[in-house]
């Protein structure tokens, strides 16, 4: 059983919901956030049966709200940090993977749309990372993973691939890759993360994984991540995915 301390975003539902159980079910203290945690029905339940689960709010994208959370932390040190929340339309907030989304296909590109997508997936994980550092660098685990996905890979995209949602990934594979050679030097650990195609609401009910297996599978890849794996791009099945 672990003693060590992780913070996940987008903790209310889906794989955030499923990481925050597996972590604390394993000994983690967790650090749950998320938008609004007085809807988040299923997240409270679970802190309510388990001590080890604390929530609170965090609206990603939101400057003044990440604010509040590194003052209610204060100096805690985190030795774990899971970047988790993201969007997969910055247009329909109910897409699917298996959806049509027009704001992200040539012709009919939404630029405020594609703009949403970019603040909230790849500009607001980097600066979630960066509110934490000082926290994370009281640690001595110093583990960074930012959930990416299989789209985010211009080497194995194909022409299902929403364009906005996958360069959003890919944008932030590189800015990850970026912080794990600026941080290597102080012993962290920093990747990215495909959890597969799961049973979410981005996901659809027609995807390969449950959120329990694909959190299982990333909390086993996250907690084994050794110094010479900073700066990869992993599948939750461990193998590495080419950029």
């Amino acid at each position: 059983m672990s003693h060590q301390t992780i913070l996940i975003t987008g903790a209310s539902r889906g794989v955030g919901l499923a990481l925050t159980q597996a972590f604390a079910a394993k000994g983690y203290a967790v650090i749950a956030t998320c938008r609004n945690p007085d809807t988040a029905t299923q997240l409270k339940k679970l802190a309510h049966e388990n001590t080890a689960v604390s929530i609170l709010p965090l609206d990603v994208a939101d400057a003044a709200s990440l604010q509040s959370l590194t003052a209610s932390l204060g100096d805690q040190p985190i030795d774990i940090l899971i970047n988790n929340a993201g969007i997969s339309s910055g247009a329909n907030p109910h897409v699917t993977a298996l959806d049509n989304d027009a704001s992200q296909n040539i012709g009919t590109l939404d630029p405020a749309a594609w703009e949403k997508l970019f603040r909230v997936n790849t500009i607001a994980p980097l600066m979630v990372t960066q509110a934490l550092l000082p926290n994370l660098k009281k640690a001595e685990t110093r583990k960074i993973a930012m959930i990416s996905s299989g789209w985010g890979s211009i080497a194995n995209m194909d022409e299902g691939v929403f364009m906005a949602y996958g360069s959003s990934k890919a944008a932030l594979n590189y800015a990850t890759k970026s912080i794990a050679l600026s941080l290597q030097t102080e012993r962290f650990v920093v990747v990215t993360l495909n959890p597969g195609w799961v049973q979410t609401d981005m996901g659809s009910p027609k995807a390969d994984l449950t959120p329990n297996e694909s959190a299982a599978r990333l909390l086993r890849v996250i907690t084994m991540l050794t110094p010479e794996q900073t700066g990869l791009f992993i599948r939750h099945t461990g193998e590495i995915l080419p950029w």
